[in-house]
């Protein structure tokens, strides 16, 4: 009785694995070779359903913006083909490249293939520095920087059109001696605005190329004419059932300094507030309209680790308002870490 038992199980098991659907590539690694930077590269990974029942397959997903892919059909009824196709954009790609598709499928062995395609690209162009960092901005004023760019296949580097913000902006030098293959960018940026790290993307077109030709990242930071130091608080309270401790005021105290970044800045600062409980706030000139000290002293032991946020309004225009983040770890008590 017990065999005839077993045989139904396994003959279920096999009846069912049998009526999934079951995605099959013709491959999964596709090496297309020698390439040029700034060039479209289209391709295709075919797949057949082997399986017994329809095989559903959704949107793939790339590994980065510069591929996109497709699947056509959706549905696939046994024994039928498909096709995932791709575009890979090799802009500012140089060197070997290895992007990946994830193809997912209501196959339950294979729910999501991986699919790679693998490239070795020609650099088109050489740009030092590779990112331009203005470092920091102090409000109203400009930076400036410089890229040096080169063209490396033997043709001349015209440039018809370099797009970025409208706080950027680009000034283009051939530099000598270079028959015409190189030149210098001096970018000079101005940010305005809430203070706090800027980004943008310096975008280059040829005029014998059909797209854009280079994309180069572009950083800074802008002061807004005030500072915090430190720029965070950090509270580490490696035993709370113990507080304060044998040194109370390293535990709860914290002070931090509010100063102006020009020379002709002076502002006020006025109602202090956090989002933390049992944190006292106080705060006096040092430099009256210059710099502030701010004494936060924490009231009570916190059982948990959390974070938040220390604010101020000021008088300055360009600064309204400061947000200096709080952090407090908590430790565990030492009868928990024996255990």
């Amino acid at each position: 009785m017990s065999g005839v038992l077993l045989f139904s199980a396994f003959a279920g098991v096999s009846a069912e694995a049998e009526s999934r659907p079951k995605i099959q590539f013709e491959k999964t690694i596709l090496d297309i070779g020698h390439v040029v930077e700034g060039e479209s590269i289209p391709g295709k990974f075919t797949f057949r359903n082997t399986g017994a029942a329809v095989l559903e397959i959704q949107q793939p997903e790339t590994s980065c913006g510069c591929t996109v892919a497709s699947v056509k059909p959706e549905r696939l009824k046994p024994g039928e083909k498909g096709e995932i196709e791709f575009t890979l954009d090799l802009t500012n790609i140089r060197g070997p490249a290895e992007k990946t598709i994830t193809v997912p499928s209501n196959d339950p062995e294979t729910p999501s293939a991986l699919l790679i395609i693998k490239a070795e690209v020609k650099a088109l162009f050489q740009h030092d520095p590779e990112l331009l960092f203005f470092g920091e901005v102090q409000p109203g004023q400009a930076a400036k920087g410089v890229i040096h760019l080169k063209r490396l296949d033997g043709k001349k580097l015209r440039i018809t059109k370099a797009q970025t913000q409208d706080f950027i902006t680009v000034k283009i030098e051939p530099e000598k001696n270079s028959n015409g293959e190189a030149a210098q960018l001096v970018v000079e940026a101005k940010p305005e605005g809430k203070a706090g790290a800027f980004t943008d993307m310096l975008t280059l077109y040829m005029d014998d190329l059909p797209k854009a030709s280079l994309i180069i990242p572009l950083a800074g930071q802008l002061l807004g004419g005030l500072k915090t130091e430190p720029e965070a608080l950090v509270w580490d309270l490696p035993d709370p059932a113990h507080w304060p401790g044998p040194t109370p005021e390293a535990t709860t105290v914290r002070k931090l300094i509010v100063s102006a970044t020009l020379a002709t800045n002076t502002f006020e600062i006025r109602e202090p507030a956090s989002d933390l409980e049992d944190l006292l706030i106080k705060f006096a000139p040092i430099e009256k309209g210059r710099k502030y000290q701010v004494l936060l002293k924490l009231d009570q032991p916190h059982k948990e680790s959390t974070e938040g946020m220390l604010t101020f309004e000021t008088s300055l225009p360009s600064q309204p308002r400061l947000e200096v983040p709080i952090k407090i770890n908590v430790g565990k008590p030492a009868t928990e870490e024996k255990k």
